[in-house]
């Protein structure tokens, strides 16, 4: 999760982009990276991923996020939100869940419900993100059409160990 000026800047940057489009940007303390899409989870399997190292052994990093894409055209890639990525996965895998077999890649999600496939990119002004802590994210889904609402149910901080 940004903390709020980097959200302030990322949802700016949204709203800029989407004025002439059809969707809508995401509000910005809903703004995350989602590493690692698990589904819906019963009470059990959501303490089982709690129970997880801590600190998370990825010193912190900086993201720059500078361009908009469509999916799954996205990539915020780094070496080390890679190393992130990899890192939870084998975690989840140790407790019993399956990595997301579809198309997936650690992204942002700017902007939601666009209708027109064949949307451009957007490069911007680079938005420096610096990651400092992994968390578990729970969505709640809103009014059909809307996006969803986010809520933290653990952090876990990143360092070197």
């Amino acid at each position: 999760m940004p903390d709020s000026a980097t959200a302030s800047a990322l949802h700016q940057r949204a709203r800029v982009f989407t004025v002439h489009a059809s969707c809508q940007p995401t509000p910005p303390e809903n703004l995350h990276v989602t590493l690692v899409y698990l589904g819906k989870l019963g009470a059990t399997e959501l303490n089982n991923l709690k129970i997880f190292e801590s600190p998370c052994p990825i010193a912190p990093f900086e993201l720059n996020i500078q361009e908009i894409k469509h999916w799954p055209k996205i990539n915020i890639s780094s070496e080390p939100l890679e190393k992130l990525h990899a890192f939870l996965n084998q975690h989840i895998s140790q407790q019993g869940f399956k990595p997301e077999r579809r198309a997936f890649v650690p992204h942002i999600t700017l902007a939601r419900h666009h209708h027109n496939h064949t949307l451009e990119s957007h490069k911007f002004k680079p938005v420096p993100w610096f990651v400092h802590e992994l968390c578990l994210v729970q969505a709640l889904p809103r009014a059909p059409q809307a996006s969803s609402d986010y809520t933290v149910i653990q952090r876990w901080p990143l360092r070197l160990t």
